[in-house]
């Protein structure tokens, strides 16, 4: 199952709390710190990180919004630090993200985005996601996040959760 990590939540999801990952079964197995390009991609999609997460964090811009928020989530999954602040508005982007291994992201349920499209400028994503923690802990965090498409590329600027 993959692991994604960050801080505490009910503190911003995209800021602070990671991003879910799917179904929770067997989602991207961790490897080195990285996802094997052919195991499910943890962002819930059904398809192989390689063929859908592995291909942004390569470099590849994100064409929507709502595929930039599922890459970030991929990437707390990779622990993947470099991608998760690259692609965090500069206006809004702390200095680190502060990932926190006691934190287990275990499923995405994304119930729309407004705007986000590949001809946008802006867009939102609302979504659940669920988490287990330290102690066998589970909760949910429905938050509506924010992105902001600049020079071709989307960032996460910031959510509000509810």
């Amino acid at each position: 199952m993959a692991v994604v990590r960050n801080l505490a939540p009910g503190s911003g999801f995209g800021i602070r709390a990671g991003i879910g990952s799917g179904s929770g079964s067997g989602a991207g197995e961790r490897i080195g710190g990285m996802i094997d390009d052919d195991a499910r991609c943890p962002c819930g999609t059904g398809e192989t990180y390689g063929a859908c997460c592995g291909r942004f964090h390569g470099g590849r811009p994100a064409p929507t919004a709502e595929l930039l928020m599922r890459s970030r989530f991929s990437a707390f999954a990779a622990g993947d630090e470099p991608y998760l602040l690259a692609t965090w508005h500069p206006a809004t982007r702390p200095d680190t993200v502060g990932l926190d291994p006691a934190l287990r992201w275990t499923r995405l349920d994304v119930h729309g985005t407004t705007g986000g499209g590949p001809f946008d400028d802006e867009g939102r994503v609302d979504f659940t996601a669920h988490w287990r923690g330290a102690g066998g802990a589970r909760g949910t965090q429905r938050e509506s996040s924010r992105f902001r498409r600049e020079d071709g590329r989307w960032y996460y600027v910031d959510g509000v959760v509810a």
